[in-house]
Protein backbone atom coordinates (compact mmCIF):
# COMPACT_ATOMS: atom_id res chain seq x y z
CA UNK A 1 0.00 0.00 0.00
CA UNK A 2 1.39 3.42 -0.92
CA UNK A 3 1.94 6.10 1.70
CA UNK A 4 -0.90 8.19 0.23
CA UNK A 5 -3.28 5.21 0.31
CA UNK A 6 -2.26 4.42 3.90
CA UNK A 7 -2.81 8.05 4.94
CA UNK A 8 -6.26 7.99 3.32
CA UNK A 9 -7.08 4.69 5.05
CA UNK A 10 -5.94 6.11 8.40
CA UNK A 11 -8.00 9.25 7.85
CA UNK A 12 -11.14 7.28 6.97
CA UNK A 13 -10.71 4.69 9.71
CA UNK A 14 -9.81 7.11 12.51
CA UNK A 15 -12.77 8.88 14.06
CA UNK A 16 -12.40 12.51 14.98
CA UNK A 17 -12.25 13.09 18.73
CA UNK A 18 -13.66 16.21 20.39
CA UNK A 19 -12.91 16.83 24.05
CA UNK A 20 -15.37 18.86 26.10
CA UNK A 21 -15.15 19.09 29.90
CA UNK A 22 -12.62 16.29 29.99
CA UNK A 23 -14.91 13.93 28.07
CA UNK A 24 -13.66 12.52 24.78
CA UNK A 25 -16.46 12.40 22.22
CA UNK A 26 -15.96 10.22 19.16
CA UNK A 27 -17.43 11.92 16.10
CA UNK A 28 -18.54 9.51 13.41
CA UNK A 29 -21.63 8.91 11.29
CA UNK A 30 -24.28 6.70 12.85
CA UNK A 31 -24.48 3.01 11.99
CA UNK A 32 -27.57 1.98 10.01
CA UNK A 33 -29.88 -0.78 11.27
CA UNK A 34 -29.62 0.35 14.87
CA UNK A 35 -32.36 1.71 17.10
CA UNK A 36 -30.31 4.89 17.45
CA UNK A 37 -30.24 5.37 13.67
CA UNK A 38 -34.03 5.22 13.47
CA UNK A 39 -34.33 7.72 16.34
CA UNK A 40 -31.80 10.01 14.63
CA UNK A 41 -33.79 9.99 11.38
CA UNK A 42 -37.04 10.78 13.21
CA UNK A 43 -35.44 13.67 15.08
CA UNK A 44 -33.67 14.98 11.99
CA UNK A 45 -36.67 14.93 9.63
CA UNK A 46 -38.30 18.25 10.63
CA UNK A 47 -34.88 19.94 10.73
CA UNK A 48 -33.96 19.19 7.12
CA UNK A 49 -35.11 22.62 5.81
CA UNK A 50 -32.66 24.24 8.25
CA UNK A 51 -29.83 22.43 6.45
CA UNK A 52 -31.07 23.43 3.00
CA UNK A 53 -30.20 27.11 2.92
CA UNK A 54 -29.27 28.79 -0.36
CA UNK A 55 -25.82 29.66 0.96
CA UNK A 56 -25.09 26.06 1.90
CA UNK A 57 -24.32 27.21 5.45
CA UNK A 58 -26.10 25.82 8.49
CA UNK A 59 -27.50 28.48 10.81
CA UNK A 60 -26.76 26.96 14.21
CA UNK A 61 -28.62 29.77 15.99
CA UNK A 62 -31.77 29.02 14.00
CA UNK A 63 -31.27 25.32 14.55
CA UNK A 64 -31.09 25.82 18.31
CA UNK A 65 -33.97 28.29 18.55
CA UNK A 66 -36.39 26.60 16.14
CA UNK A 67 -35.55 22.97 16.87
CA UNK A 68 -34.01 23.05 20.34
CA UNK A 69 -36.27 20.28 21.64
CA UNK A 70 -34.91 17.99 18.91
CA UNK A 71 -31.29 19.15 18.94
CA UNK A 72 -30.48 17.91 22.46
CA UNK A 73 -31.64 14.27 21.98
CA UNK A 74 -30.12 14.27 18.48
CA UNK A 75 -26.76 15.45 19.82
CA UNK A 76 -26.92 12.90 22.63
CA UNK A 77 -27.45 10.08 20.12
CA UNK A 78 -24.81 11.29 17.64
CA UNK A 79 -22.22 12.00 20.36
CA UNK A 80 -22.94 8.90 22.44
CA UNK A 81 -23.60 10.91 25.60
CA UNK A 82 -26.64 11.20 27.81
CA UNK A 83 -28.90 14.23 27.62
CA UNK A 84 -28.29 15.09 31.28
CA UNK A 85 -24.60 15.67 30.52
CA UNK A 86 -25.56 17.99 27.67
CA UNK A 87 -27.71 20.15 29.96
CA UNK A 88 -24.58 21.01 31.98
CA UNK A 89 -22.67 22.46 29.00
CA UNK A 90 -22.05 26.17 28.70
CA UNK A 91 -23.47 27.82 25.58
CA UNK A 92 -20.13 28.00 23.76
CA UNK A 93 -19.48 24.32 24.52
CA UNK A 94 -22.93 23.37 23.19
CA UNK A 95 -22.35 25.35 19.99
CA UNK A 96 -18.92 23.72 19.58
CA UNK A 97 -20.49 20.27 19.93
CA UNK A 98 -23.38 21.00 17.55
CA UNK A 99 -20.98 22.45 14.97
CA UNK A 100 -18.66 19.42 15.22
CA UNK A 101 -21.56 16.97 14.90
CA UNK A 102 -22.90 18.82 11.85
CA UNK A 103 -19.47 18.91 10.22
CA UNK A 104 -18.98 15.21 10.85
CA UNK A 105 -22.44 14.01 9.84
CA UNK A 106 -23.73 16.41 7.19
CA UNK A 107 -21.72 14.73 4.46
CA UNK A 108 -23.08 11.34 5.51
CA UNK A 109 -26.71 12.44 5.44
CA UNK A 110 -26.57 14.76 2.41
CA UNK A 111 -24.03 13.07 0.14
CA UNK A 112 -24.39 9.40 1.07
CA UNK A 113 -27.72 8.56 2.67
CA UNK A 114 -30.11 10.79 0.69
CA UNK A 115 -28.72 9.80 -2.75
CA UNK A 116 -28.65 6.12 -1.77
CA UNK A 117 -32.26 6.23 -0.64
CA UNK A 118 -33.25 8.21 -3.74
CA UNK A 119 -31.55 5.72 -6.06
CA UNK A 120 -33.12 2.79 -4.27
CA UNK A 121 -36.57 4.40 -4.36
CA UNK A 122 -36.38 5.26 -8.06
CA UNK A 123 -35.46 1.69 -8.94
CA UNK A 124 -38.32 0.37 -6.84
CA UNK A 125 -40.75 2.91 -8.26
CA UNK A 126 -40.12 1.67 -11.81
CA UNK A 127 -40.55 -1.95 -10.78
CA UNK A 128 -43.65 -1.14 -8.73
CA UNK A 129 -45.15 0.75 -11.67
CA UNK A 130 -44.55 -2.21 -14.02
CA UNK A 131 -45.94 -4.69 -11.50
CA UNK A 132 -49.04 -2.64 -10.71
CA UNK A 133 -49.73 -2.14 -14.45
CA UNK A 134 -49.47 -5.91 -14.96
CA UNK A 135 -51.88 -6.51 -12.07
CA UNK A 136 -54.36 -3.93 -13.42
CA UNK A 137 -54.20 -5.47 -16.90
CA UNK A 138 -54.70 -8.98 -15.54
CA UNK A 139 -57.63 -7.82 -13.41
CA UNK A 140 -59.46 -6.26 -16.37
CA UNK A 141 -58.91 -9.03 -18.92
CA UNK A 142 -61.45 -11.87 -19.08
CA UNK A 143 -60.13 -14.96 -17.44
CA UNK A 144 -60.54 -18.55 -18.44
CA UNK A 145 -62.68 -20.67 -16.13
CA UNK A 146 -60.77 -22.47 -13.43
CA UNK A 147 -61.13 -26.25 -13.32
CA UNK A 148 -61.44 -28.96 -15.90
CA UNK A 149 -62.27 -27.93 -19.42
CA UNK A 150 -65.78 -29.10 -20.39
CA UNK A 151 -65.90 -31.49 -23.34
CA UNK A 152 -66.70 -29.84 -26.64
CA UNK A 153 -69.71 -31.04 -28.61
Amino acid sequence: MTDAAQQLQDLVATPRILEIRGRKIELRPPRPFTDEFVKILRLLGPMVPTFSSESGEVDIGMLLTEHGERVRPLCALLAGVDEEWLTKLEFDEAVLLVKALIEENLDFFVNRMVPALGNAASGLTGKWSTMSQTIRTAATEPTAPVGPTPPSS
